[in-house]
């Protein structure tokens, strides 16, 4: 069966939610694993993703957004878009139109911070049942797990794409500065678990997990006035809070100021109820993910980032290789980097 057009699957779709017809699409920018429209009609407009499928990277990223925002809107959580009708078949869904502007690096100010605290906090509040929920993308139960998604990230790193442009200064890159900095922060890390008293291996308790949006940087976040809505959440799910703080302030595209850091894990701990050793392990781990997010950077000269790119490509949503390395670069700068 041949592949359906982009406007014929929001008509279905808006036809399925009893919602006015399509009268076009135009490409969004943003999306760098799936493809994403403005569907224009005679009342609102909405929002259609096509998400990236390959049957070398299982991960079902239209699952993950669909049930993360079921739940977000059944608690009443206002700052995500609202779920609309969805076509697994065609890997799509229909969503309500955010207003807003990207917030760009450098931007991101202590207020950004209170509306992302809060939107966590009502994610987590007392009686949420996130039983249902699937575990997060790569999601982490103990320290152990944090240091394995490096490593596996870190291996992978070892075959890149050498059809992929600039593959030759990635490798440099990859071999000459990642590979011994993680090196060096897994052993750190390791040793000072021992002197926080904190087992590697050990998994959270029951009722330290929480309700994580994943890739929650503000480069997946949309301001209109002093409202954030929040977007873009194929890898959520349940988590350790520490990965979640982690991805928040590591991603390299919109980070925040990281002398914002110490007071944010304070509040979001004591708002979770949480002991202070989830603190603790929050501010240990810090590094870890500077590396890993280095590592994602990084995916796009992957032979399966290929793929990805040329999706995204046709609306506009690759990035120049050069960025991609130099963006790797800063990154890694900040390893080590506490104040």
């Amino acid at each position: 069966m041949a592949a359906r057009e982009p406007v014929q699957i929001a008509t279905a779709l808006a036809a399925l939610a009893g919602r006015p017809r399509p009268e076009h699409l135009a490409p969004l920018a943003g999306g760098r694993n799936n493809q994403v429209f403005r569907v224009d009609t005679a009342g609102e407009p909405f929002v259609l993703k096509l998400y990236h499928r390959d049957p070398n990277d299982p991960r079902d990223r239209l699952a993950h957004e669909w049930s993360f925002l079921t739940y977000a809107r059944q608690r009443n959580v206002a700052a995500v878009p609202e779920p609309i009708a969805v076509d697994t078949e065609a890997g799509a869904s229909l969503l309500s139109f955010v207003p807003g502007e990207r917030v760009q690096a450098g931007q991101v100010e202590r207020w950004h911070l209170d509306e992302a605290l809060s939107f966590i906090l009502q994610l987590n509040a007392p009686g949420a049942t996130a039983a249902r929920l699937p575990l997060a993308a790569e999601a982490c139960m103990s320290v152990a797990d944090h240091l394995s998604i490096v490593d596996r990230r870190v291996e992978r790193l070892r075959n890149l794409d050498p059809e992929a442009p600039c593959c030759a200064a990635a490798e440099e890159l990859v071999r000459g500065e990642l590979l011994p900095l993680w090196r060096e922060t897994r052993e750190r890390v390791s040793g000072a678990t021992r002197t926080l008293g904190i087992i590697l291996d050990e998994t959270l308790e029951a009722g330290a997990e929480c309700v994580s949006p994943s890739d929650v940087g503000f480069h997946n976040a949309l301001v209109s006035g002093r409202r954030v809505t929040f977007i873009d959440f194929e890898y959520a799910g349940r988590d350790d809070p520490a990965k979640l703080v982690a991805d928040l302030f590591c991603c390299p595209e919109a980070p925040p100021p990281f002398g914002e850091f110490e007071s944010f894990v304070d509040r979001l701990f004591a708002g979770l109820g949480l002991a202070d050793v989830h603190a603790a392990r929050c501010r240990l781990l810090i590094d870890v993910h500077r590396l890993k997010w280095a590592c994602i950077v990084l995916n796009q000269f992957l032979p399966i980032g290929r793929q990805r790119r040329a999706f995204a490509a046709q609306t506009g949503a690759a990035e120049a290789p050069e960025a991609l390395l130099a963006r790797t670069r800063r990154s890694l700068a900040q390893i080590g980097y506490s104040s």
